[in-house]
């Protein structure tokens, strides 16, 4: 069963764009509102989680065009816009098709822009292009992110995921200090909790350990610091063990296993 879900997702990867949404579109029909059309959607999406391989890919065409169908008949109810192009960014990805990812974002992008929907938009254009290969573009859309988070009303869970991302995305590139950057940053974000600052001071270690021990050292001490703020704290058993596996994971920064 594995090899056919496989075989049916490279065949979603390799339909040419063209093809596919002929196919996609031949399986639509308007709904009277862009909320319907949107809820169709839905129930086509929640058909594809529970469908044998088989009808995958026809589920997938379906919710496709549905969702595609938004941005041509409603093209000035913004929100249903941008909402169409996430989820189909979205699904899209959840098959691992990250070119197909880029369009839908890129179609939705100017709706998105200077609204609170504009950092995920472009936080999520950052990722499809990093995982095509693109690290220039995912650069320029991940800091467009970045960017967003300051002239929109993002929350503290919204911006501690795209400060995240792009500190990854750094890490990813070995940029230790600009991934120390955005790990502090997400780490200071108001009403952040102590094992969050602990995971975050975590990171800045592992990255200021890239610069040699003396950049590690201070933040080591900090990460010490927060450990024993967070254990004064009432932890869940999940937390606990978490902070467990953290501190072990700094005791082989101190002591990196010797290179053969």
């Amino acid at each position: 069963m594995k090899r056919t879900i496989l075989i049916t997702l490279i065949c979603v990867l390799l339909l040419p764009a063209a093809t596919f949404a002929e196919s996609s579109n031949a399986m639509v029909s308007a709904a009277p509102t862009a909320a319907a059309q949107i809820a169709r959607a839905q129930q086509l999406l929640q058909q594809l989680q529970q469908a044998p391989p088989a009808q995958k890919f026809e589920l997938f065409a379906q919710a496709w065009g549905n969702l595609a169908i938004v941005r041509k008949r409603w093209p000035n109810d913004k929100n249903a816009v941008v909402r169409s192009g996430i989820m189909q960014a979205d699904l899209a990805a959840e098959f691992g098709a990250w070119s197909k990812t880029i369009e839908p974002l890129t179609e939705i992008l100017p709706a998105a822009a200077k609204t609170d929907s504009e950092a995920q938009v472009e936080q999520k254009l950052g990722q499809a292009y990093e995982r095509t290969g693109n690290a220039a573009e995912a650069e320029t859309h991940l800091l467009a992110a970045e960017r967003a988070l300051h002239s929109a009303h993002a929350g503290r869970v919204q911006a501690e995921s795209v400060l995240s991302t792009v500190a990854m995305f750094y890490a990813r590139q070995n940029k230790p200090q600009e991934a120390i950057q955005r790990f502090r940053a997400a780490a200071n974000l108001p009403g952040q909790s102590a094992i969050n600052k602990t995971h975050f001071q975590l990171n800045v270690a592992d990255q200021a350990a890239r610069l040699g021990r003396d950049a590690a050292a201070p933040e080591l001490t900090r990460f010490d610091d927060l450990v024993l703020a967070a254990r004064s704290t009432s932890l869940t058993p999940a937390d606990a063990t978490l902070l467990d596996h953290m501190v072990q994971h700094a005791q082989r920064l101190r002591n990196p296993a010797p290179k053969h």
